[in-house]
C-alpha cells in the first residue's frame, strides 16, 4: 500500500466517524480495497477497484513503454484520485441525508449489508440488468399527491 492510501482510509475514517460511524474496517488487497462501516445501525460495504502498476507500463496516449518506477509514479497518482473521488460521493451521499433530500436508507441502500453478507447491491444489480430494454412495457405512473 502506498502511503497516500493510508492517508487517504484515515481520511474517509475520519469524516465517517465524524457522520455517526461506530465502527470502522478498512481491508486491501492488490488491485481492490474494501471499506465496511456501521452508520444509521446499518453495516455498509463499499468495494473499492484500485488501478495496479502493471495497468500502466505502456503511456496510452504516447505508446511509450514506462520504466517501473515511472508505471507505479502513474499508478499512485490514479489511486489518489480514486480515493479522492470515493471521499467527495460518501461526503454528498451524507450532505443529502443531512439536509433531508434523502434518507440514509436511499443513499446508501446498495452498501448495506444483508444477513447472509451480500450487500443489496450485490444482490440486487445483476438482477436490473437488461432492464432498460425491456420498461417499454411499462408505463410510468407520478405518484399520487396526499390531499388531491
Amino acid at each position: 500500500m502506498n502511503s497516500f492510501s493510508r492517508c487517504s482510509y484515515l481520511d474517509l475514517e475520519k469524516l465517517l466517524v465524524s457522520n455517526g460511524a461506530t465502527k470502522f474496517i478498512y481491508q486491501w488487497q492488490e488491485g481492490s480495497a474494501t471499506v465496511e462501516f456501521v452508520m444509521s445501525g446499518y453495516c455498509l460495504r463499499i468495494l473499492v477497484i484500485l488501478p495496479t502498476k502493471g495497468q500502466f507500463y505502456r503511456n496510452t496516449l504516447t505508446g511509450k513503454v514506462l520504466s517501473v518506477e515511472e508505471a507505479q509514479k502513474v499508478c499512485v497518482k490514479v489511486q489518489k484520485e480514486k480515493w479522492r473521488k470515493l471521499i467527495s460521493a460518501i461526503e454528498s451521499k451524507l450532505w443529502s441525508v443531512r439536509h433531508g433530500v434523502e434518507f440514509f436508507e436511499e443513499a446508501f441502500l446498495p452498501y448495506i449489508v444483508m444477513p447472509t453478507g451480500a450487500t443489496v447491491g450485490e444482490i440486487t444489480i445483476p438482477n436490473l440488468r437488461g432492464t432498460a430494454t425491456q420498461s417499454t412495457a411499462i408505463k410510468l405512473r407520478l405518484p399520487s399527491v396526499v390531499g388531491r
